[in-house]
């Protein structure tokens, strides 16, 4: 049958053996992926379909991914130029996490997450954020994730370089950091993380007859331009049978607080700050 033929090549153009080579955003369960022999060369079916536009990824360990967008046309006798899959090289986040009180945080997971607009920012629009993004979300070919040990140390490796954030959560807290931290290849990042440093606002939903609102959620949007973008988490919380909710790994911002409830109108609250404790917001019954 038809194939596609390339080679996958590291940052100096060296022909990189033993990536895999997959499609991805195709949205089905048996997609053909391959592995590059030793020098680098891989053969790969088409997709099993005719499609306008599909995504090849390839990954190798430490040396970050390689991502290009193809228009496949299944025409019989079609002859395909070899694609050429450049990888991006890869950097290594690690550092530490402490609880409140500043000691080791054991067991808590370590996520990067792409800063998009900082990404854009200090590398150019050829920078590519949203499709590394993707790849670090979908998880299974370049995992953004590392558990602390005992000591309460991480490290993420293989990093592609672009501006990242770094959360940690740890049981119900949860912190990421303020700052972008810029990766470049070869590069060794730390950023520590410290849990449960004010972090959170607190408060109730009610109904106009001061009856709590269980299962509303509030969602915090930062009012400050520079706290959104891709990548930026939004804190968002359900409320209780009590009616409170508590929002986490909130940042040093001035958050907007909205409010959503089947069967209630919307509401929201302005210029909220972290550290805030009893905010209350009242939604009425359509």
């Amino acid at each position: 049958g038809a194939a596609l033929e390339g080679t996958v090549v590291d940052e100096s153009r060296r022909p990189v053996g033993g990536a895999k080579v997959v499609y991805i955003g195709l949205g089905a369960d048996d997609v053909p992926e391959t592995t590059t022999d030793s020098e680098g060369r891989f053969t790969l079916p088409l997709p099993p379909w005719s499609v306008n536009g599909v995504q090849l990824l390839a990954v190798a360990d430490g040396k970050g991914m390689g991502l290009t967008w193809l228009r496949v046309k299944q025409k019989p006798g079609t002859l395909r130029k070899p694609i050429e899959l450049r990888l991006t090289g890869g950097g290594m986040i690690e550092g530490m996490v402490t609880g409140r009180d500043g000691e080791p945080a054991e067991g808590a997971l370590v996520k990067v997450v792409v800063d998009g607009q900082a990404s854009q920012r200090l590398l150019g629009p050829q920078s590519n954020p949203w499709g590394i993004m993707n790849v670090l979300n979908e998880g299974r070919f370049l995992d953004p994730t590392a558990v602390t040990g005992p000591d309460g140390r991480y490290q993420i490796n293989g990093v592609p370089p672009l501006a990242y954030r770094v959360e940690a959560r740890h049981g119900l807290e949860e912190a990421r950091t303020e700052e972008p931290i810029t990766v470049a290849s070869g590069a060794i990042m730390t950023a520590d993380v410290q849990l449960g440093e004010g972090g959170t606002i607190e408060g109730y939903v009610m109904d106009s007859e001061e009856r709590p609102v269980a299962g509303a959620r509030v969602s915090a949007r930062p009012m400050d331009r520079r706290g959104r973008g891709w990548g930026m988490r939004q804190p968002t919380a359900r409320v209780q049978a009590d009616g409170r909710f508590v929002l986490r790994g909130v940042g040093d911002f001035e958050y907007q607080l909205w409010v959503s409830a089947s069967g209630y109108g919307g509401a929201s609250e302005k210029n909220v700050r972290r550290g805030s404790r009893d905010v209350r917001i009242m939604i009425k019954k359509l």
